[in-house]
């Protein structure tokens, strides 16, 4: 944060789920949004799009771990997700010719030890896409995937700029972007197979008064709360928490989640 500040490098905060990412002109972005709700989401089914447009050039990319593209072992694209009433949108990164060395000092705690060993550690695990395109700029290739990924150009109208400007200035809120939690009684966590969770708790004489989830999980559904909000004014017992998790389901809110690691997780707390 204090490289962020210091350098006046714009900070953002998304709702979509996933870890930090660094973004910075050599690396396009991509969205791939539908109407259509999948229960059954994953990311390869969408990254493969993406995949196969780069093999066309002779890009060898594949897909790997949760939400990541690699090529020759290295990684080029993460993405991210969100599911909501409206549909679905999958966004990622590109690493065309971004500045290693920047990313890691944006991302990484102030501490030039761990910035050295950071800016080694993440070059040994990503790559530019920039070496591997035979001179393509980094427009002709943005313009290359625009024509072969879109079949028609969609225009917005005055109303839909208008949102989009509204939205704009709510993410872009001190509110938003440095949002306050409460002090909590108990904090839980711990990193499953479809993300790190960590579970904030405000408890009173027992009942829980507040529950936070937050992580780099993938949300299916972009408010949490309404699923949170079940668990307020219910003891902190394992046989309550049972009773509500047979009615609501954060597989429902959280990508690949169940509520067997869930319920788990929370016993693992009564005990600390």
């Amino acid at each position: 944060m204090d490289y962020v500040k210091i350098n006046k490098i714009d900070l953002f905060r998304r709702p979509t789920g996933g870890g930090c990412v660094y973004n910075d002109e050599e690396t396009p972005l991509y969205s791939i949004i539908t109407k259509r709700k999948n229960q059954n989401f994953t990311f390869k089914e969408h990254l493969n799009k993406i995949i196969s447009t780069f093999k066309k050039l002779g890009v060898d990319l594949y897909f790997s771990g949760r939400n990541d593209i690699l090529l020759e072992g290295k990684k080029v694209s993460g993405n991210a997700f969100l599911q909501n009433q409206n549909g679905i949108i999958i966004h990622g990164t590109l690493l065309y010719n971004c500045d290693i060395d920047v990313m890691v000092r944006c991302i990484t705690p102030s501490n030039e030890k761990l910035i050295s060993k950071g800016i080694d550690s993440v070059s040994a695990r990503v790559t530019n896409l920039k070496n591997h395109l035979d001179g393509m700029s980094k427009d002709e290739l943005v313009s290359y995937l625009e024509k072969d990924l879109a079949q028609k150009e969609y225009v917005l109208s005055e109303e839909e700029i208008a949102k989009v400007e509204t939205l704009a200035q709510k993410y872009s809120s001190e509110k938003w972007l440095y949002f306050k939690h409460p002090q909590y009684s108990k904090t839980l966590k711990k990193h499953f197979p479809w993300g790190k969770l960590e579970i904030l708790l405000v408890l009173k004489q027992g009942k829980i008064q507040q529950m936070n989830l937050r992580g780099d999980f993938f949300h299916k559904e972009d408010n949490l709360s309404l699923f949170t909000d079940q668990f307020i004014d219910v003891y902190y017992r394992k046989e309550t928490l049972e009773t509500v998790l047979k009615n609501h389901n954060i597989g429902d809110y959280i990508l690949n989640a169940n509520n067997k690691d869930l319920l788990s997780f929370l016993e693992e707390g009564l005990l600390i």
